[in-house]
């Protein structure tokens, strides 16, 4: 889990995005690599739950959290390889 402060709905979906592409970029077959690492690299994705909030909207963490997990379930279910943001207030 990572909160992010003071961003916008949009710069933390680009963030998240950014991060998703570079994990997409990260090269299976280096020869570094055991081949136990180069098989799981060869069948992970990213998905991400994202949950934002304005600054005036009164949530506890616990709620807060849980909307998160659920996006994050969302995103799994929805295919692999997603991010889905709940909108809170």
């Amino acid at each position: 889990m990572v909160i992010i402060s003071n961003m916008s709905m949009n710069d933390v979906m680009s963030l998240c995005t950014n991060i998703q592409e570079k994990f997409k970029k990260i090269d299976p077959s280096d020869t570094e690599r055991t081949l136990g690492e180069q098989c799981v690299l060869n069948k992970v994705t990213l998905s991400m739950g994202i949950a934002h909030m304005s600054c005036d909207y009164l949530l506890d963490a616990e709620s807060f959290i849980l909307a998160s997990y659920e996006a994050l379930y969302q995103a799994k279910k929805g295919g692999k390889n997603k991010i889905i943001m709940h909108q809170l207030g």
